[in-house]
């Protein structure tokens, strides 16, 4: 970043020169007083700017991320060691974040590429494998070498990677043939390395999503995906170290009488063993490696001329000797439940051990106070005040400080007010310097230079004449920087989801099925895979892979049985009609209401003010790219004279109440009065907060009408609200009723209006006449409803997660009250609240009292959906306003309401979730700057059915490596899509499949518009030649029919050649009877342009029917039967057809010389 100056303007004071005088002298212990906030970050980064790397030390997890970003604005590429979570479970998941997390820093520091790296306390009590073994382990892989496919594979078995059918996360590998896909740990994306012979031929950068190359590079380095691995030796020492502790422990329970115990813990141990003699790094070592691995501390990765830097020393040192306590405590507790062996209570490092590893190296105390071991320099500094947006204050004291003959540094968060403090210093006469370009630009005293960056607090330091303004001094919140997320190129089809044996699909002109898998079948010496799909009465379909675009893996409510259709019979027909007819209607109504609208007279609101722009630049983040559309987009839609009718999409915390905001403001800078009508009380009480603080500083009047409010306010709201005084009244229900008059409404913004009634939704149809209206949705849209609706239903989507959402981390393990305590006092002790989700009413306030007994201090609120509406409103808004700790509840937690403080879930029997269920509520926490965590428990002794230990395997594959996360997400999309839609069309929807009536809806919009609908053939294709992917090429049957979709949905030439494309760059040069089909796939679509239904062979005679109404010019069948006379029959009468004599031999050139005569005719009938 451009912070050069401020780091040298440190660096110059005569305090900070000796301090640096001292260390390079060999002093080991140095303190520097005076120093907080960001003021530590600015000298951790002046003193790294002295040729030292800098480790930070924090007192906790929030406040190393709180310096981890000043120091990532100050000084660039920063990296961050996190903890980790020492929890003696042998059989819990966890996701993996936090590790590949310090992986990335200690390859950085083994590279020697980190020159700074931020870490809390408590990371530095896990110990890692030795510097050595990290950078042997370390694959460094480049084009043109030799290291042979076999060997590299053995290498990332070694290194801890896993190998999958496909590789979508990172620690994961996968093999076709010659080419190899790994995700390296730190990477942003996989790479394909493809080998000829043991040589490396080419390395690509993987696109995760759609598994295709992007871009090709010259090496990779992949780094080890444990921060643990074993050599064949050691496993044999911990074995035995093992062995020789259980004896102990197991002698110790028996003592006890606790023989039931001694004889589980000795069953769990072996299956711990069996793990560690097979994998050189499993996840349970974290657990074991006190029995004899060979490890090292952090420290050890450091170079020789690091400096640690302890933020706060005292306050680290209280935190560290906590977290030790409380993991001797949670050992403790194992111990007595005789679930560890004695030797783990050494699992982390003890705070003397530490301790004595800090007196090896040189450690700079920084303090706020004068105290500490060693020499200290006093350092007299002070944080900036605060100016809370009055902006000619804060230049009134810029221009103070520049008059002072001090270098006055400002640091903003976003163009829009780098541009607004501009001008208002320029008219103040102050003539600010742009900190731009080069990083070594000198600047004067007395010079005030303005620059993009985002610290937490700025300060004033006399000693060297420096004054520092951060974007929150001034404007009085800091403008957050949006981290944009890399997003996958859309390869024009969308992402099949994957479809295994026993999914029920839907077949176009069958109706729903059980696919049974693909079965390969031979006719006449002609070989073909088909998929197998039985119907009702065990009657089996086996539809060619070239059709397979024809079905859809059924999506509908979840847990509801689903009721297979009878093959061939009239049932189906008469559900897609009449779903055809629902469908019809609602389209109908709505291009109705979308073309009156476009008739209809309303307010055309004028352009943005300067108080509008004043409103914009003091949102405290920085704005996502698809906010700043939507923003535009509503913007625009107002200043139209139509009335504007606009649905805004997107999860929660992504935005959207920000764009509704920014439409709210507009409408009353142009002295209209708006509406905010939401479903629920605690969402009006949410709203009316954040539109009163983001507003505060505008004279514009907001109220609330809800239950909250007594009749007396309730009367004075109307009397004020008729007169005109009342710009924003934000509620429930209560505005739809008839004494609420509004004396000139010119916006209404409902939320979530699929959770009004019917009554109240005519109710809002009335309001809405003539008046613009901004609808917003938390439900998450797919990609094809909104382009199917995109003709009826103006729509706004945003996608962009906003920046700051650290992963959540999540775990899958064995319920105990330990767990349960340590999670929620973890969470209390930061001030947060928790989730507890424990989904059977009956039994919940059994669980309260369990609670009560386990954290006593901590309030508990129930909520679940058989309570009285009001009570459970009331619980809600209580615990929205931090009245309770804990929220004990069913799986209801409200969808649209944003509680950043809630960062810990805890779900009790997770082996009855579904995958996106268990993303929709671990999508619960997260919402904040903090790291969250997610609980999945299971009852370890319960007896699991076969489809609950399924789905408990996928959730922890999920957690582990991320996989399935894509099917979980358009899982909760097409459920979503029933909330746009209203229960009716749901119903439909339903009836038919989300694919299925997507397609309707589309094919209705276009009928309804005038526009053209291709009624497509489906070709019948009876060719002799081999079309099928053998097992040798796809051995995956999940991504065999992911490939033969994609085949099948070939349309045109750049089609057929994507396809080729990406089977090459996937699983290497495909062989004949692949390429035959992908042909097959390309002359079916012509032939369905051409109204060709049948295309079949015998010998060398090729015969192509048509329908009756296929769109064939009579002259251009007379132009090519003369250009082909002698060698093609024609037959009028009945189904027009004509034979061909072709050479056969070469299956492929048959397919050739097919698509060719297709070609011409299309040619003569084209000219």
């Amino acid at each position: 970043m451009n912070f050069g100056y401020i780091v040298r303007s440190i660096q110059q004071s005569p305090q900070f020169i000796e301090a640096v005088k001292e260390l390079e002298g060999g002093s080991r212990r140095v303190n520097m007083s005076g120093l907080s906030g960001s003021r530590s970050a600015f000298w951790a980064a002046a003193l790294a700017g002295k040729g030292f790397p800098v480790v930070m030390v924090c007192n906790s997890g929030a406040r190393a991320r709180e310096v981890l970003e000043d120091l990532r604005s100050i000084a660039g590429r920063v990296y961050y060691y996190p903890p980790l979570q020492p929890i003696l479970y042998n059989d819990m998941v966890h996701s993996m974040e936090a590790e590949w997390e310090r992986i990335s820093t200690l390859d950085a520091l083994a590279s020697g590429g980190a020159d700074m790296m931020v870490a809390p306390a408590e990371a530095l009590f896990f110990p890692v494998m030795p510097s050595d073994r990290y950078k042997k382990t370390t694959l460094i892989i480049r084009t043109g070498e030799e290291p042979g496919m076999d060997r590299v594979l053995e290498r990332l078995v070694t290194a801890g990677y896993e190998r999958g059918y496909m590789t979508e996360g990172p620690g994961q590998f996968s093999v076709r043939g010659g080419i190899l896909d790994i995700f390296p740990v730190g990477s942003p994306s996989p790479c394909r390395i493809e080998f000829f012979g043991d040589m490396v031929d080419s390395i690509r950068i993987l696109d995760a999503d759609s598994q295709r190359s992007v871009d090709k590079i010259d090496g990779i380095r992949v780094p080890p995906c444990r921060e643990l691995l074993t050599e064949p030796e050691e496993r044999e020492r911990i074995l035995r170290n093992m062995d020789v502790d259980l004896s102990k422990t197991v002698e110790r329970l028996n003592a006890f009488g606790l023989g039931d115990r001694a004889e589980e813990l000795k069953e769990d141990t072996a299956a711990v063993k069996a793990a560690i003699a097979t994998e050189s790094g499993t996840r349970l070592l974290g657990n074991y490696w006190m029995y004899g691995c060979e490890t090292v501390s952090l420290f050890d990765y450091l170079d020789k001329n690091c400096l640690v830097v302890l933020d706060n020393p005292v306050r680290i040192k209280e935190e560290a000797e906590r977290f030790h306590g409380d993991f001797i405590d949670h050992y403790n507790d194992r111990r007595e439940k005789g679930k560890v062996l004695l030797r783990q209570q050494h699992r982390i490092l003890a705070p003397v051990q530490v301790e004595i590893m800090l007196d090896k190296i040189r450690v700079v105390g920084i303090t706020d106070i004068l105290k500490g071991q060693g020499i200290t320099f006093g350092f007299s500094t002070r944080g900036m005040e605060s100016f809370h947006g009055k902006l000619p204050l804060a230049v009134k004291e810029i221009a103070r400080l520049r008059k002072d003959g001090y270098l006055v540094g400002v640091l903003v968060g976003s163009d829009s007010r780098l541009g607004t403090l501009r001008e208002e210093l320029v008219k103040n006469d102050i003539h600010p310097a742009l900190a731009e370009g080069s990083t070594d630009r000198e600047f004067p005293a007395g010079t005030v230079v303005l620059g993009r960056g985002t610290v937490k607090e700025g300060f004033l330091f006399p000693g060297a004449k420096l004054a520092v303004f951060s974007d929150g001094d001034i404007f009085g919140t800091a403008k957050k920087r949006f981290r944009a997320v890399p997003k996958a190129k859309k390869q024009g089809i969308e992402v099949f989801t994957e479809l295994s044996p026993g999914d029920y699909v839907v077949h176009e002109n069958q109706g729903i099925g059980i696919y049974k898998g693909i079965q390969e079948l031979k006719v006449e010496n002609i070989k073909r895979d088909y998929l197998k799909i039985e119907y009702r009465n065990g009657d089996m379909l086996y539809l060619p892979t070239y059709q397979s675009h024809l079905i859809q893996k059924y999506v509908g409510a979840e847990g509801k049985k689903v009721r297979v259709s009878k093959m061939g019979g009239r049932e189906w027909a008469k559900t897609k009609a009449s779903v055809k007819r629902a469908i019809e209607g609602m389209a109908r109504e709505l291009l109705q209401l979308y073309a009156a609208r476009e008739a209809a007279a309303g307010h055309a609101f004028g352009g943005d003010t300067v108080w509008q722009k004043q409103f914009d630049d003091l949102f405290p983040f920085e704005e996502t790219p698809d906010q700043i559309r939507c923003i535009e987009e509503t913007k625009r839609d107002m200043e139209r004279r139509r009335p504007m009718d606009r649905l805004l999409c997107g999860d929660v915390g992504y935005g959207k109440t920000e764009v509704a905001m920014r439409a709210a403001f507009k409408a009353v800078m142009d002295g209209k009065q708006v509406a905010m009508l939401v479903p629920t009380t605690i969402l009006a009480q949410q709203h009316y907060n954040t539109f009163r603080q983001r507003m505060e500083q505008f004279p514009i009047n907001i109220e609330m009408m809800s239950r909250f409010r007594t009749a007396g306010q309730q009367q004075e709201i109307l009397r004020l609200l008729k007169e005109g005084n009342i710009d924003i009244l934000i509620g429930t229900h209560r505005l739809l009723q008839q004494d609420v008059v509004f004396k000139d409404l010119g916006l209404l913004v409902v939320d979530e209006e699929q959770r009004f009634g019917v009554r109240h939704k005519e109710a809002i149809k009335r309001l809405k006449e003539n008046i613009d209206v901004l609808t917003l949705t938390a439900t998450p849209i797919p990609r094809t409803l909104h382009m199917s609706m995109a003709g009826i239903r103006d729509m706004s989507v945003i996608l962009d997660p906003p920046r700051d959402r650290f992963p959540v981390e999540t775990f899958i393990v064995e319920q105990s009250d330990r767990l349960i305590r340590d999670a929620i006092q973890r969470e209390l002790g930061r001030n947060g609240q928790v989730y507890f989700v424990h989904n059977r009413v009956h039994s919940i306030e059994k669980m309260a009292r369990e609670l009560h007994a386990l954290v006593p201090g901590a309030t508990i609120g129930i909520a679940h959906g058989q309570m009285d509406e009001r009570a459970l409103e009331r619980v809600m808004l209580d615990f929205l306003e931090r009245r309770y700790d804990i929220l004990l509840c069913t799986t209801i937690i409200e969808n649209g309401l944003d509680m950043p403080n809630v960062n810990t879930i805890i779900v009790t029997d997770s082996d009855r979730l579904g995958l996106s269920q268990m993303y929709q509520l671990k999508g619960r926490v997260g919402r904040s700057n903090r790291i969250a965590y997610a609980y999945f428990t299971y009852r370890k002794d319960k007896v699991l059915t076969e489809a609950a230990e399924k789905r408990l395997k996928a959730i922890k594959e999920f957690t582990e490596f991320g996989s399935g996360f894509r099917i979980a997400l358009r899982d909760l999309e097409i459920r979503g899509a029933g909330n746009i839609l209203g229960p009716e069309q749901h119903g439909h929807m339903m009836a038919v499949g989300y694919d299925l009536y997507c397609k309707l809806l589309d094919q209705t919009v276009k009928e309804l518009k005038g526009l053209p609908v291709e009624q497509r053939v489906e070709p019948q294709l009876d060719l002799e030649v081999d079309a099928y992917i053998s097992d040798s090429y796809i051995p995956d049957e999940k991504q065999k029919v992911e490939i033969y979709r994609r085949i099948a949905s070939i349309d045109t030439f750049d089609d057929y050649l994507d396809v080729y494309e990406e089977l090459c760059d996937r699983f290497g040069e495909p062989a004949g009877p692949v390429t035959n089909l992908l042909l097959l796939s390309h002359i079916k679509s012509m032939c369905q342009r051409l109204g060709i239904q049948a295309v079949s062979q015998r010998d060398n005679a090729i015969k192509f029917e048509f329908t009756q109404k296929a769109p064939v010019e009579p002259r251009a069948l007379v132009a090519f039967l003369n250009e082909y006379a002698g060698r093609v029959k024609f037959k009028a009468s009945g189904r027009p057809s004509f034979t061909f004599r072709v050479e056969t031999g070469d299956p492929y050139k048959l397919l050739l010389s097919i698509k060719g005569i297709i070609e011409k005719i299309i040619c003569f009938n084209n000219g």
